[in-house]
């Protein structure tokens, strides 16, 4: 058996949305009919997340596994052969059984389009027709209202019962104008349903003069589900690109993977920039987090450096768990072309880890 990472795009204006669905006519649905005929077999697909009726994807991302022996090129020609023209594979990969779609995603990227100018016909099915003038600036100021991390209750639909933490970190929210199409872009590690387009419906409502951002910031700070306005239309919606963490070992209990760019690093002196850079490019001074595989809470880290490759632990306690992981940490710097030895330690107090980065 191999694993496959796939990488597809859709226009969402057909469908019912990204999960599967009674009527046979989601996303997901249509791309498990392909691969399965291909396979002769029923085959199961598990994705990035899920977008909502009517919504679209540049770079949807999902797995499956096969027994075939057939190149990642191959496979990608054979589920184009059965997919109508507005779902398109643009990429297939084998990967290791470390990722997972939706347990290894680092960032989000979605878009929400709107056009303040004419109906034009050539975007309706990718941007919300609005046909009036929005202010510029004042969509900004609300953008800047969102960044950072908040309880978003009052912007998102998914029920307090299901999703009883509902503080999300938005790295970034870019505003472009090309003439009367307006991109607002949003950048996170996940986001609640209806989320993005709420938030868009509130940026698009104060560019209007409907309301101002001290309203908008009222109904944040208020963490209500009254509270939202609206929701604006799907069609408006692009998953723009779905970024993956490199995860060295998973097991149940654990595992070892790239630092989220809001997790604490070891020393405060460690440059996070150059970290990233180093897992990204696989070369000079590197440090992976080791923590718990549910709560995520930290128990030590992996460092890779030109002397050493060491695992350090914060407890005594987690020898004999560490110990149980060095086959696949070996295994996993064999395949990278790093240092074959590994030390495992415990940490011990100190103001400096004598490693720069």
């Amino acid at each position: 058996m191999k694993l496959l990472k796939c990488t597809v795009s859709y226009i969402g204006n057909r469908y019912d949305g990204w999960q599967s669905q009674k009527s046979g006519n989601g996303i997901q649905d249509i791309l498990e009919a392909a691969i399965s005929r291909i396979e002769n077999r029923k085959v199961s697909i598990t994705g990035s997340g899920r977008t909502d009726a009517g919504v679209s994807a540049r770079a949807q991302v999902f797995m499956f596994e096969t027994q075939r022996d057939m190149s990642s090129y191959r496979w990608m020609g054979a589920i184009n052969a059965f997919l109508p023209d507005d779902i398109h594979i643009m990429d297939v990969q084998e990967v290791p059984y470390t990722f997972h779609a939706r347990h290894s995603v680092r960032m989000k990227k979605y878009t929400y389009r709107v056009n303040d100018g004419p109906y034009d016909v050539f975007t309706k099915d990718i941007a919300y027709q609005y046909c009036h003038p929005l202010d510029h600036e004042k969509i900004k100021a609300c953008a800047k209202l969102f960044i950072g991390t908040h309880d978003f209750t009052s912007f998102n639909s998914s029920p307090l019962s299901e999703y009883p933490d509902q503080v999300r970190t938005i790295q970034s929210i870019e505003i472009t104008r090309n003439g009367s199409l307006i991109e607002m872009t949003f950048c996170g590690k996940g986001f609640l349903r209806y989320m993005v387009r709420m938030l868009s419906a509130a940026i698009i409502d104060v560019g209007s003069g409907r309301i101002t951002c001290d309203e908008v910031r009222a109904m944040l700070e208020l963490k209500d589900k009254r509270a939202g306005r609206r929701n604006a239309p799907a069609c408006g919606l692009t998953l723009e690109e779905v970024d993956y963490l490199d995860r060295i070992v998973v097991t149940p209990k654990v595992q070892i993977r790239e630092y989220l760019y809001n997790e604490p690093l070891p020393y405060d002196s460690w440059d996070r920039h150059a970290i990233e850079h180093n897992c990204r490019a696989g070369t000079g001074n590197r440090v992976y987090l080791f923590c718990a595989g549910i709560d995520m809470e930290q128990i030590g880290y992996f460092l890779i450096n030109e002397e050493e490759a060491v695992l350090v632990i914060r407890d005594e306690k987690l020898y004999d768990t560490a110990s149980q992981l060095q086959a696949s940490i070996l295994a996993w710097m064999m395949n990278e072309g790093v240092r074959r030895d590994l030390k495992i330690m415990l940490q011990r107090h100190r103001d400096d880890s004598g490693i720069t980065f």
